[in-house]
């Protein structure tokens, strides 16, 4: 991967649990309850359950959100803007969340539509110079993902 660009992460939820995520150089995909992993190109193995589980930006992002949820992060209204052509409020959010049982300092911005769908979010771990920026989409319902090995 080029060192002088962000890692990029792309993650593809279908109901009711299946997944598609790549992230850097490598692709996990979790088809009913199965998990898969391949470096990007390579041969698909099926991988034991909780290796997708631990990639570190899909773990912040999920806790990220449940600390959301809990109220333990502090909220601050800052204005509103467009997502993907969608109207949303923009919120300045900080406090500490769990990144691999370690509490963590986080700051950021998400954005939040009418009906409080997450869109997207911008996250800074001060002191670990880590930032992420994460948008979420809808698309066709259509969409399946299935197993990568028959």
């Amino acid at each position: 991967p080029d060192l002088n660009q962000p890692p990029s992460l792309v993650a593809e939820f279908t109901p009711p649990d299946n997944s598609h995520v790549t992230f850097m150089d490598v692709e996990y995909i979790k088809v009913n309850g199965n998990f898969y992993s391949r470096k990007t190109g390579g041969a698909w193995e099926l991988s034991v359950p909780d290796v997708a589980s631990q990639n570190p930006v899909s773990q912040t992002t999920e806790n990220f959100i449940q600390q959301l949820e809990a109220g333990g992060l502090t909220i601050t209204a800052t204005g509103s803007d467009t997502v993907n052509g969608a109207a949303s409020q923009v919120y300045a959010v900080s406090g500490q969340v769990d990144v691999g049982g370690t509490q963590m300092p986080i700051s950021g911005r998400v954005w939040l539509d009418a009906s409080g769908r997450l869109l997207k979010m911008e996250l800074d771990f001060p002191g670990t110079q880590q930032v992420y920026d994460i948008s979420f989409y809808e698309y066709d319902p259509g969409i399946t993902i299935t197993n990568p090995i028959p």
